[in-house]
């Protein structure tokens, strides 16, 4: 496969299978958000607010995350605040910047809805994944690089974290924080891969 022909029948078979997966599992999610009367795109933000750290649950994360304006995700988290899934916070630090925290009903709806059941079925079959993930990471971080979107990772392959040292715990430079547990678990919109070890 050297001839750009060869290149572009693989790149075309490669999305086709990747399209075709994601449309399978956001049927199941919208089927599971119009049971809620909800729309696909509101459930997405109640998983990603599920999912993100404390410094990247505001509506212009939200909308980089999911490639989309700051205008139709403010109105994507007004309407979830209407029908009580979160509820805005005003940032501590800087009066211009709105968090967007999830109350208790977002949360439960979150946590019901994600992942979709028939992939938890397929793992409960004992399906190994574990090759497939290593796979789809290093090719997620590739196809980032090309495309120099935002990664959304997590603390511990930023550049800007900070390890623990002489007992003082974990921080991190861009927002000059400590951070705990649950900030280095959850995906951060400023998040910058590690550069990769020389051999």
């Amino acid at each position: 496969m050297s001839s750009p022909a060869g290149y572009f029948a693989e790149s075309l078979r490669l999305y086709n299978q990747l399209d075709r997966i994601a449309t399978l599992l956001r049927s199941e999610l919208r089927d599971t958000a119009s049971r809620h009367k909800l729309t696909l795109a509101q459930l997405q933000a109640l998983h990603y607010l599920l999912e993100c750290n404390r410094f990247s649950d505001t509506p212009l994360a939200l909308a980089e995350f999911y490639g989309t304006t700051k205008g139709t995700m403010s109105a994507t988290v007004s309407v979830l605040e209407e029908k009580g899934m979160i509820e805005k916070v005003g940032d501590e630090r800087d009066g211009r910047v709105v968090h967007c925290r999830l109350t208790e009903a977002g949360r439960a709806l979150a946590i019901q809805s994600f992942p979709p059941i028939s992939l938890q079925r397929l793992m409960i079959q004992r399906v190994d994944t574990s090759a497939l993930r290593r796979e789809l990471d290093q090719f997620t971080d590739r196809l980032q690089q090309k495309t120099r979107l935002r990664s959304f990772g997590t603390c511990t392959s930023c550049r800007f974290f900070q390890p623990s040292e002489s007992g003082q715990p974990p921080q991190c430079s861009v927002f000059d924080a400590t951070l705990n547990d649950e900030d280095q678990a959850g995906i951060c919109r400023e998040h910058s891969p590690r550069p990769a070890k020389k051999r």
